[in-house]
């Protein structure tokens, strides 16, 4: 069995205006290394970690680095 988590390339980084977005990310991150270590022999942890995802909170951006939801999902 498995567990996906999705993170954020927020987790790696500090942005201004969004201490608590990024916190809760690397949280995601954290815990996803630290039960699939725990857990390595009865589940695989694994962790999606998108940059940037083209979503009304990103305004839509899109550029060289950005992902749409379709293309994340399918990865």
């Amino acid at each position: 069995s498995g567990i996906i988590n999705v993170g954020s390339g927020s987790a790696m980084t500090y942005y201004a205006g969004s201490a608590h977005y990024s916190a809760t990310k690397k949280f995601v991150d954290f815990f996803s290394q630290s039960v699939g270590y725990e857990c390595s022999d009865k589940v695989d942890f694994l962790l999606a970690r998108p940059y940037i995802v083209t979503t009304t909170m990103t305004h839509n951006v899109e550029t060289f680095y950005t992902t749409t939801v379709d293309k994340c999902a399918k990865t």
